[in-house]
């Protein structure tokens, strides 16, 4: 008997998207699992969550997000575990981008904060070391977990600049 092209490979495919090509599941039954799998876990593992994200979930998406849009809307709305998986998701050529984007912003998955200061020099050299003496964020976080970004940044700058291509940590 011929091999089946879709299953010649079948070893070296994740049994979630083995399924999925084999006909095994449907793309709703798909996301269930996905969605027990963010459940398995007493607490939310944050990990998992960017894992099945950025992984199974983001495949499935970018081939049956419109078909399982609603679900997915219901599921992010009443689903931290989901939700939080669904902010992994890139999937920019995916059929609902805008409407994750907008429905992840509305959650509060994605926020824009805006931070302004103003600088001074403190002496007159070429490159002077700066002083800040005026600063104003807006957006929606509080100050210790605005401290904790700009630190953040504030380590990842130096590299970035040493590799314009480095990721964020």
């Amino acid at each position: 008997m011929p091999d089946d092209p879709r299953t010649s490979d079948a070893s070296n495919v994740h049994p979630f998207l083995a399924d999925r090509i084999l006909g095994h599941a449907t793309p709703a039954e798909l996301l269930a699992r996905l969605v027990e799998r963010l459940h398995e876990p007493t607490e939310p593992d944050p990990e998992l969550c960017m894992d099945i994200g950025a992984g199974n979930l983001e495949s499935l998406l970018r081939h049956h997000e419109a078909e399982l849009w609603p679900e997915i809307e219901r599921l992010a709305r009443t689903d931290i575990r989901f939700r939080r998986a669904l902010s992994g998701v890139w999937a920019y050529d995916s059929p609902q981008f805008e409407q994750r984007v907008a429905l992840l912003a509305e959650l509060g998955e994605a926020r824009e904060i805006t931070v302004r200061f103003t600088v001074e020099p403190d002496d007159f050299s070429a490159d002077p070391k700066l002083s800040w003496r005026a600063f104003e964020s807006e957006g929606a976080i509080s100050r210790r977990r605005l401290a904790e970004v700009l630190r953040q940044v504030a380590d990842w700058l130096p590299s970035s600049q040493e590799d314009p291509d480095s990721e964020r940590p």
